[in-house]
């Protein structure tokens, strides 16, 4: 999907200067694990309740800039438990600065998830952008996405 994507955009619409990120992810119920691939976009994270959160990176380069964007392995596959969340967001949550104009980062967000992964989902959902309006000086300068899934 990713080279697809990459080739028409490359091919199709190369005067308009259009590129963008991206990430996917597809769960496999019968294995229990989740395929993830992302173009140039934050990674996705993987947390448990009360433990560290895994960072799923992107492979691929942003997409419509460049022919070969999109790296041979441009999927992980890892395991997920029951009770495992995926989170995948935009770089409006990690891209917010301090007053003393230190960025949060995804270090800063996965540690703000590690923190709210007892909560509930919606709860901790919430949370978490609470927590970064409230670390961040003002609004948000770029879009801010959150999805988050929990496996049962």
């Amino acid at each position: 999907m990713l080279r697809y994507l990459n080739r028409f955009v490359v091919n199709n619409l190369k005067s308009s200067d259009s590129y963008f990120t991206m990430a996917a992810a597809r769960f496999k119920r019968t294995s229990l694990s989740v395929q993830f691939a992302g173009a140039g976009h934050p990674p996705a994270i993987i947390v448990s309740p009360g433990k560290p959160p895994r960072l799923l990176e992107s492979n691929s380069m942003i997409l419509g800039l460049f022919d070969a964007a999109v790296s041979l392995e441009a999927t992980i596959e890892t395991a997920m438990h029951s009770g495992d969340r995926l989170l995948i967001y935009t770089d409006g949550l990690t891209e917010r600065f301090n007053l003393d104009g230190d960025m949060l980062g995804v270090d800063g967000l996965a540690a703000i998830v590690r923190d709210t992964s007892t909560l509930g989902l919606a709860q901790m959902k919430q949370e978490i952008l609470t927590r970064v309006n409230a670390w961040s000086v003002g609004p948000a300068a770029d879009d801010v996405s959150l999805v988050a899934v929990e496996i049962t």
